[in-house]
């Protein structure tokens, strides 16, 4: 649904979706993106990710998409639309738990062989790297308990230094990243980095 202050009321969109909404996203064209675990996008077979285009109050057909429930939307300033959740396709490409999606072409790709499990929280660092979490316990090939850092040279990596313990222990529900470096993290953990929380 679209809040609209000018009328101070709520309009539906279209005939909407057929199932649960998880997820929003607005891209640097002004599209928004809805994911979630749904099959139908405004009466159409269209699982689990839809996108609407607010000038022309329509959804659009998409081709392709992650196979699986969406739990995270991030658009990045270049174009981009990262999509985390639990899948292990998008848009018939490799992407286990992650994926990145180019606005302008369509195109899917995955991240380095992706998370063993959903990913439920993406955050962008303050280098422009960007942070995922949730219950995974790998990111490629590298262990990393709920939490990854994917870097600007394309690999994955802890986010904490070689000489202390890593990740959370438990799933991570939520991440946000401050201008000055620091990462919060929100889930069901007693632990991170082998401290008490």
């Amino acid at each position: 649904a679209e809040f609209d202050p000018s009328e101070e009321s709520w309009k539906t969109l279209g005939a909407g979706i057929y199932g649960m909404g998880r997820a929003l996203a607005i891209d640097a064209e002004g599209h928004l993106w809805v994911g979630g675990l749904f099959s139908h996008v405004d009466a159409r077979a269209q699982p689990f990710l839809g996108r609407w285009n607010p000038a022309g109050s329509a959804w659009e057909h998409l081709e392709g998409g992650p196979a699986g429930r969406v739990d995270v939307l991030s658009a990045t300033a270049d174009g981009r639309l990262l999509v985390g959740g639990a899948f292990l396709t998008a848009g018939s490409q490799s992407a286990s738990g992650i994926a990145q999606l180019d606005v302008a072409s369509g195109r899917w790709t995955g991240l380095a062989g992706g998370v063993n499990s959903a990913v439920t929280a993406i955050a962008e660092a303050s280098d422009g790297s960007l942070v995922i979490g949730g219950a995974f316990s790998h990111a490629g090939t590298e262990p990393a308990d709920a939490v990854a850092l994917w870097s600007n040279d394309a690999r994955w990596s802890h986010i904490e230094p070689a000489h202390r313990e890593k990740g959370l222990d438990g799933p991570v529900l939520a991440l946000a990243g401050s201008l000055d470096g620091r990462l919060y993290a929100a889930g069901s953990f007693s632990r991170a980095g082998g401290e008490e929380t």
